[in-house]
């Protein structure tokens, strides 16, 4: 019967988008009312490597050096920014091939020493960084406690001043550690340190989630479709039953951890097969499979991260070149445990233990000033959930929170209205502090 009614799900799922009636219905967010004036022409400047050397203990007790890139649009003297990308991504993220869809070009021109960080295991070539020796058993607490403390602090010390921190996605889940100063304990978990996060949050001045994850959850739950169908587009971009699904396939637990990783990097290489150079019908074959992957973008498949209206079909090809990463199996297995338990833990697998961090308790501490920003038709990190568990639950004394109503997931950045709807808002929050 469970299965049936998973099968079922999925039904209404598919119906919710194909049938959605268009009516958007008014949200109680607090809206943000964008200055015209703060606007203008992105314009390109120089690009430097940078890089911050760490070192961190393995668990048999060895240190490892581990070195991350970080591009730099560098403007002396000027308020530093540090942008830090989320799960599977990279600098593309925050510098995609066209210009005018980037974040990082848009606030230095508007006056901003720009820092683009990459974190273990990720970069374009040139701004790539290190991978530790070994599989790709890293999880979220080695990016809160060792990789986003290192990116910061590398602007901090070059720059001398604290900058504005910017992450995407997964960057909001490992800032919440960072912010509750997470370190790992002898006997190897990860726990709050009072002393610690008041040094991490005396190194930044401000803090911008897009896009976050918070606890995972969904208005519109699987095993609640009977009983609270999806009916409307808004119902649709309310829901996501295919993670909660797949998070609840028990048999690939006991596998994903002996994996190496989840190779996303090829979709690169099949995104640019060499079709021209077939003789005779090779540009033909060309044009026919860009049209082919434009196309793509509107279906189903890909509404989980683009909300296609908002879309450069363009823009979506070329970050599948090189802004893709692979995913580390205790990544994929901590994000199954997020979904699961509607909450957001440390690492565990199978069972969770008694000493697990829950990631909600650092919220109550925060007092550096926060801006979370979250797309309404987002289906990975749902702009209610972001609202209720990561804009309210913060205690921070200056917080906003803005709704983009007409984003997904990753066009929340790179789509035909994120240059107004986003990155002019953030750049007015910025300038207010």
């Amino acid at each position: 019967m469970n299965w049936l009614l998973r099968s079922s799900s999925i039904v209404y799922s598919a119906l919710g988008l194909f049938l959605a009636t268009n009516a958007w219905a008014a949200t109680d967010y607090s809206r943000w009312h964008l200055n015209p004036n703060s606007q203008s022409s992105l314009t390109m400047r120089p690009v430097r490597k940078s890089a911050q050397t760490l070192s961190f203990p393995r668990a048999e007790g060895q240190d490892v050096s581990l070195t991350l890139g970080m591009k730099h649009f560098p403007r002396p003297g000027a308020q530093p920014v540090l942008f830090i990308h989320g799960l599977a991504q990279n600098d593309r993220l925050w510098d995609p091939a066209l210009p005018e869809y980037s974040f990082a070009r848009f606030l230095h021109a508007q006056g901003y020493d720009v820092w683009v960080g990459n974190m273990r295991a990720a970069g374009t070539s040139g701004f790539r960084s290190e991978t530790p020796p070994g599989p790709h058993h890293w999880s979220v607490e080695d990016y809160a406690v060792y990789d986003v403390p290192a990116l910061i602090r590398t602007v901090r010390t070059k720059t001398g001043q604290a900058p504005f921190v910017i992450g995407h996605s997964l960057a909001a889940w490992a800032f919440e550690g960072y912010l509750a100063g997470l370190q790992y304990a002898p006997d190897g978990a990860a726990r709050p340190n009072a002393r610690a996060a008041t040094a991490n949050q005396d190194q930044i001045r401000g803090m911008i989630t897009i896009a976050g994850v918070y606890n995972l959850w969904w208005p519109f739950a699987a095993y609640e479709a009977l009983e609270k169908p999806i009916r409307t587009e808004r119902d649709f971009y309310q829901s996501n039953y295919e993670l909660e699904l797949m998070s609840d396939a028990d048999v690939f637990y006991p596998i994903v951890p002996q994996l190496p990783g989840l190779p996303l990097g090829w979709i690169g290489n099949v995104l640019n097969l060499p079709l021209e150079q077939i003789p005779y019908i090779g540009s033909r074959l060309q044009t026919l499979y860009q049209g082919f992957q434009n196309r793509l973008v509107a279906t189903p498949i890909l509404s989980m991260f683009y909300y296609h209206p908002n879309v450069d079909e363009e823009m979506v090809r070329l970050h599948g070149h090189d802004g893709l990463e692979d995913l580390g199996p205790h990544l994929i297995e901590q994000l199954t445990n997020a979904i699961k338990d509607q909450q957001t833990h440390s690492y565990y697998h199978m069972e969770r233990p008694a000493n697990a961090y829950e990631y909600w308790r650092g919220r109550r501490n925060v007092r550096v000033p926060m801006l979370f920003v979250g797309g309404a038709r987002d289906r990975l990190a749902n702009v209610e959930m972001i609202y209720q568990d990561g804009y309210l639950q913060n205690k921070s004394p200056d917080k906003q929170f803005l709704a983009v109503e007409k984003a997904g997931h990753l066009d929340i950045l790179s789509g035909k209205n994120a240059a107004r709807e986003v990155m002019g808002p953030v750049l007015e929050w910025i300038r207010a502090r």
